[in-house]
């Protein structure tokens, strides 16, 4: 969305082509680089575009939970699912500015998504890769040890549960 000021690409990132020696995302994505990544130039001044729900710490919390998850293959491989990662969630996202789809903020809007029994909660757009419908819902939080069939809101409100999703996503089947 150019007029949302979305810049960012996959060539925007630059990885130290070194040994990696534990093989982890921290080492692949420091937090100055995570920091970086979301910010743009607007005239004369440097823009944080990421929302601050999304923080580093969170990204690492949930990382944890998908030992494969930039670990295996060769430290080029590994880089290159790190940039890929962070390239989808900042689409989703609009550069990590987006917590929930956009217009579905409020319960009543996305009923399309499904309705969470008892509470009125919707499965709507949430995290970032946007996680929707009660079918993925469901798996995502089974994954996650949490309850997100019957408490969605948990991935607007949690940033590890957040970052978590995206990577239940991203690493299971379709």
């Amino acid at each position: 969305n150019p007029a949302a000021g979305f810049d960012f690409w996959i060539d925007n990132l630059s990885f130290d082509t070194g040994d990696l020696p534990s093989n982890g995302l921290a080492e692949i994505v420091p937090k100055a680089m995570f920091e970086e990544m979301w910010q743009t130039t607007k005239g004369t001044m440097t823009v944080n575009q990421r929302n601050p729900f999304y923080t580093y710490e969170g990204l690492l919390a949930a990382a944890q939970k998908w030992p494969a998850f930039c670990t295996t293959g060769t430290p080029e491989e590994r880089r290159r699912e790190a940039a890929a990662f962070m390239s989808n969630i900042a689409h989703e996202t609009d550069s990590l500015a987006l917590v929930e789809e956009n217009g579905c903020a409020a319960d009543n809007v996305c009923t399309q998504y499904g309705r969470v029994n008892g509470n009125g909660a919707t499965y709507h757009g949430r995290g970032p890769i946007q996680l929707s419908y009660e079918y993925n819902y469901t798996p995502a939080g089974q994954a996650l040890g949490a309850d997100l069939k019957g408490n969605p809101e948990l991935v607007a409100t949690d940033p590890a549960i957040a970052f978590g999703t995206a990577m239940w996503f991203w690493n299971t089947y379709q």
